[in-house]
């Protein structure tokens, strides 16, 4: 579903292919160093050095990871060959998020400040600071539902 067919994943035609497209995402994660919700419009999908860098991309699925794993998320590797054929890899057991390697509450905070910039209806920053301060401390407090008040 995100490798295959590798022609349309190196360059998809609409949004939701790119989604769905390892060599888009893998690209704009070489060349910006993260992937969001903006790397996924109109626009960004037709950014030509994206496009070129994911044309050299070959996404090959591990058998074994595949079924070891199934449908759940398992580990992860990157080989980068460069021109003058040197090798770099990296690779992840889990990836971040996973329950093994969960996200830091500054992250997550982050990305919910990344997340609400795209909302259809903007929270002031005052609402995205007590959304943040309240599931800080969700454990303890005692009516949940001023968290959906808020987002409204």
């Amino acid at each position: 579903m995100t490798c295959h067919p590798v022609e349309s994943k190196r360059r998809p035609s609409s949004i939701p292919e790119a989604q769905f497209s390892i060599p888009y995402a893998a690209a704009v994660a070489f060349l910006r160093g993260d992937v969001f919700l903006n790397d996924f419009t109109a626009e960004a999908i037709t950014n030509e050095e994206v496009l070129s860098l994911a044309e050299k991309v070959i996404p090959i699925i591990d058998k074994g990871i595949e079924d070891r794993y199934g449908r759940e998320i398992g580990p992860a590797a990157v080989d980068v060959i460069t021109n003058d054929q040197k090798t770099y890899t990296e690779s992840v057991e889990f990836v971040k998020g996973h329950p093994k390697n969960p996200m830091t509450m500054a992250e997550v905070e982050e990305k919910f400040q990344k997340c609400a910039s795209f909302a259809a209806k903007p929270l002031s920053p005052e609402k995205l600071s007590e959304v943040i301060r309240i599931v800080e401390g969700l454990e303890t407090y005692p009516d949940v539902s001023q968290i959906v008040a808020l987002l409204k």
